[in-house]
């Protein structure tokens, strides 16, 4: 399926890892699979995944569940590998040694890295709590705002009304977020009354509509009966795909093509918006 004749297929959702362990060594945290343990895992190998799935670019999101907030490789990947990636490294959010003064400086110290084009806040670890805590995401929206960068959230659908108020204090904030929040779905659609709805009248945030969802949905009907309700509900320019690979699975070529069917009931403007035409303009080179 074609997304347009000159519309970029941007992948915003995509890990890497190294082979060279000694230089940087893995800081497992038990979140997620292990897919980090086999090799060609690294930015070469994700080029080479890119090319022969006829991708051009991809956002590195640091992973979590290999490195922790280490982000030493994902920022070496952009500064290095190919002008065809940007990052989003890291911040632990979570770290009782760092009060809200030191958020606010650990987002702007990242946003200064070349490549950077976001900062992810991962609140699915178990033990998490930064997300229900309205100082600490005040001062990294704050910082978010000075730096001029998209701040990816990784949080559960409960978190979504926790966060509605720093939300509304801070729409000039991109937000991006992964896996739509990973809402509960009933068949191939968003239960009824699902939290990311609440989420329609906040334009600022905008939602990375990832393999793992589109499983979830293939595993209860067709994911395109998804992708038109999030269409829908937010509009086809507040979505974006994301592969999640090597996370959600290790078939770059079928997850593209898991996205290519999920989008197949959208009108080709559309298609081009999901798939490239909404990722350049929520993560634009730096």
């Amino acid at each position: 399926m074609e997304t347009g004749p000159d519309a970029p297929v941007v992948d915003t959702h995509v890990h890497v890892a190294s082979d060279d362990r000694s230089r940087f060594p893995l800081r497992p945290t038990g979140v997620g699979r292990q897919w980090w343990g086999g090799p060609g895992r690294d930015a070469a190998a994700l080029l080479a995944e890119m090319d022969n799935a006829g991708v051009d670019r991809a956002v590195l999101v640091q992973p979590v569940g290999a490195y922790g907030y280490d982000n030493t490789y994902v920022l070496d990947a952009v500064a290095t590998s190919s002008e065809r990636l940007c990052a989003v490294p890291a911040l632990d959010m979570d770290d009782p040694a760092t009060d809200d003064r030191g958020v606010a400086t650990g987002i702007r110290r990242l946003a200064e890295h070349p490549g950077v084009v976001g900062v992810r806040l991962f609140a699915v670890a178990p033990g998490s709590s930064w997300a229900e805590a309205p100082k600490r995401a005040q001062s990294a929206f704050s910082a978010a705002a000075d730096a001029g960068v998209v701040l990816v959230l990784t949080v559960f659908a409960q978190h979504i009304g926790s966060l509605g108020p720093v939300l509304h204090d801070f729409p000039e904030v991109t937000v991006a977020l992964d896996h739509c929040g990973f809402p509960e779905l009933t068949g191939a659609r968003l239960r009824p009354g699902s939290p990311l709805l609440g989420l329609r009248d906040a334009p600022s945030v905008v939602l990375k509509v990832t393999s793992h969802l589109l499983m979830a949905a293939s595993a209860g009907g067709d994911p395109a009966e998804l992708v038109s309700e999030l269409v829908g509900s937010f509009g086809a320019d507040r979505l974006s795909w994301g592969s999640d690979h090597p996370q959600t699975g290790d078939d770059y070529p079928a997850l593209v093509a898991l996205a290519h069917a999920a989008v197949g009931d959208l009108a080709p403007d559309a298609r081009s918006a999901f798939f490239g035409g909404n990722a350049a303009r929520i993560f634009p080179a730096r």
